[in-house]
C-alpha cells in the first residue's frame, strides 16, 4: 500500500522527472530519520524505501542527476543528527544512491572526515589522561 512521508522538517526533496520526486531524511517528532520516499506526482502515490544513510539526518542537502539513459542518482551531503543544529553532531559525508526501478540503492558512502578527526582527537585525549 502507498505511504506518505507525513509531517517532517528539515528534509530534502529533489525531482527525478516531471512526475517523480524523492523525499530524503529530515526530522519527525524531533528525531532524525534516514528514510526515503519516491512520490509519483501524476498517480498521487508514494512508496517508502528504506535506504541506509551513514546516519539519519536533517539539515542536509540533496540533489538528483538523471543520465541520458534515464537512470537517476541521488547525492546526499552533510546535515546533522540532532534537531538543535549542535556542531558536534554535524556530518560531512557524501552518500550516493541509484534510483533505478524507483527504489534507492546505495552506490557509495564517502568517509566522514570530520567524524574521523573527532575520533582521532578523542583517542589522543584519552591517551593523555
Amino acid at each position: 500500500s502507498d505511504m506518505w512521508p507525513g509531517r517532517r522538517a528539515w528534509h530534502t526533496t529533489c525531482c527525478v522527472s516531471d512526475s517523480l520526486c524523492v523525499v530524503v531524511g529530515g526530522f519527525v517528532e524531533g528525531r532524525a530519520v534516514g528514510d526515503a520516499y519516491v512520490i509519483d506526482i501524476e498517480r498521487r502515490r508514494a512508496h517508502a524505501h528504506h535506504i541506509t544513510l551513514s546516519d539519519a539526518r536533517g539539515y542536509h542537502t540533496a540533489c538528483c542527476r538523471v543520465a541520458s539513459d534515464g537512470s537517476a542518482r541521488i547525492f546526499v551531503l552533510g546535515g546533522t543528527r540532532d534537531d538543535f543544529g549542535d556542531i558536534g553532531s554535524a556530518l560531512s559525508d557524501l552518500c550516493v544512491y541509484s534510483l533505478d526501478s524507483q527504489a534507492p540503492t546505495a552506490l557509495a558512502v564517502c568517509a566522514d572526515p570530520a567524524a574521523q578527526l573527532q575520533r582521532q582527537l578523542d583517542a589522543e585525549r584519552r591517551e593523555q589522561e
